[in-house]
């Protein structure tokens, strides 16, 4: 008896194996699948459209050198949370060193035709115009005006902190950052995919905002700079 129970469990044995390695195959599969529908990323769109600048006003040098500076560090991608208890099962892959560099050089090339992005800290050493954005604090969220989840609007909310050399000598040092949250439009939640898809045009249409909210301010200070 046990002579042909041992035999079937030979015979059996190929399927017991494949079984085994295709649960393990489902398992994995099933995971991976779990955590592609919870973790979005927010990338910066050149293309995004944002508000129209002031072209009335004028930098005096257009031609001087001028350099985007943003620590290396700050193009690490982080993996952010939403502060709001909605949502609260996704979250947010952003590299913030992009949003901050990019948003700067698209709103000063209006303005300089001779701009570079960098994250080399030499040209802190040099005489050239220097602008330094950061962005920290950032977080983002998804509030419910009727109370019941049905629906919601997402927000942004960071500092937005510059700083400008010239000369070696520091001209202008200031959170440009304009309001507590910038919201979205309010939208169906459902199972908030579509929702946190809308954070970085959110953020990015803020940030252009700030600029140009600042830019008489800046503007000024850059041409009155010795």
């Amino acid at each position: 008896m046990s002579a042909v129970v041992n035999n079937q469990v030979a015979q059996n044995a190929p399927l017991f194996k494949f079984l085994g390695s295709f649960m393990k195959f489902l398992y994995i599969l099933i995971i991976g699948l779990l955590l592609c529908g919870c973790t979005s990323e927010a990338i910066y769109n050149q293309n995004t459209e944002i508000a129209p600048v002031d072209n009335s006003l004028q930098i005096d040098k257009t031609l001087q050198k001028t350099f985007i500076y943003v620590d290396s560090e700050d193009f690490l991608n982080q993996n952010i949370a939403p502060s709001s208890h909605l949502g609260n099962d996704k979250s947010l892959d952003i590299n913030l060193g992009k949003f901050a560099s990019g948003a700067s050089a698209r709103f000063f090339k209006n303005y300089l035709t001779n701009i570079s992005e960098t994250t080399n800290q030499d040209v802190l050493n040099s005489n050239n115009l220097i602008i330094m954005p950061k962005i920290t604090n950032f977080t983002y969220g998804f509030y419910s005006p009727d109370g019941i989840d049905v629906s919601a609007k997402p927000y942004v909310n960071y500092n937005l902190n510059l700083k400008i050399f010239k000369n070696q000598k520091l001209i202008y040092n200031k959170n440009i950052s304009s309001n507590e949250k910038n919201y979205g439009e309010e939208q169906f939640f459902g199972s908030g995919d579509g929702l946190i898809d809308e954070i970085a045009p959110i953020f990015q249409k803020a940030i252009a905002n700030d600029f140009n909210l600042h830019a008489i301010e800046l503007i000024d200070t850059i041409n009155l700079a010795k």
